[in-house]
């Protein structure tokens, strides 16, 4: 909650398109940049913080013989290295290209011997901070077509209520966790496919209206 209020007070104060920053920022200013850049030392202090507690834990159980289970994860200092590295990298792709970074964080879970249905539960609790945070910022920048957002929504929530209750019911009659992990790659091999599917479309029609594929829009829109 600590990192989705941060996230959300920077994206208000330098504002957008559909808002005006409340203390007069310019997009492209010095202080505009500035305040969009605190993002980063804000999330590597709480990482920082966050990172050492954990780790003062992890060692407190070592010390006095916790029984760990084979699939827990042990929080040493390399683990505290590359658990927020993959995760900046997932930000970075469900930023950059739209996809949800559950697709890229289930893997890793399950790669570092985290049950499927814990992976599934913590990425999906994840996906309820990136998304609704995303989702916050571009409102502010008047890029959000609420019509769609409604939508989408109401397909979500129905999609993620009926996966739930019909993973649970496979699990409860089956007793098998693999159902969860070929669940998993059915959908990310599907959203890859979709994703290289829809970007091959978006080309041929920018080929087509004789749109130059190397042309970037202005940041801060027409002066």
């Amino acid at each position: 909650m600590i990192i989705w209020a941060g996230i959300f007070a920077i994206a208000f104060l330098k504002g957008g398109e559909g808002q005006k920053s409340p203390v007069g920022l310019e997009c492209g200013s010095w202080r505009y940049w500035l305040v969009v850049c605190s993002a980063i030392p804000f999330v590597i202090i709480y990482l920082g913080f966050f990172g050492y507690f954990v780790k003062k834990d992890y060692e407190k159980r070592v010390r006095l013989g916790f029984p760990f289970l084979d699939s827990d994860i042990r929080y040493t200092t390399p683990m505290l290295i590359k658990i927020p590295f993959f995760c900046v990298m997932a930000g970075v792709a469900a930023g950059l290209f739209g996809i949800g970074s559950g697709m890229i964080i289930n893997p890793i879970l399950l790669e570092l011997n985290v049950p499927p249905r814990v992976s599934s539960a913590v990425s999906a609790f994840m996906i309820l901070f990136t998304a609704s945070s995303t989702t916050i910022q571009f409102a502010i920048l008047d890029m959000l077509q609420y019509d769609y957002a409604i939508y989408f929504s109401i397909l979500g929530f129905i999609g993620a209520l009926s996966g739930q209750f019909g993973v649970s019911f496979l699990l409860k009659k089956y007793n098998k966790t693999s159902l969860v992990v070929f669940a998993l790659f059915v959908i990310i091999v599907a959203g890859a496919v979709a994703l290289a599917v829809m970007g091959i479309l978006k080309l041929v029609d920018d080929f087509k209206d004789g749109t130059s594929l190397w042309q970037l829009s202005p940041l801060c829109g027409p002066k």
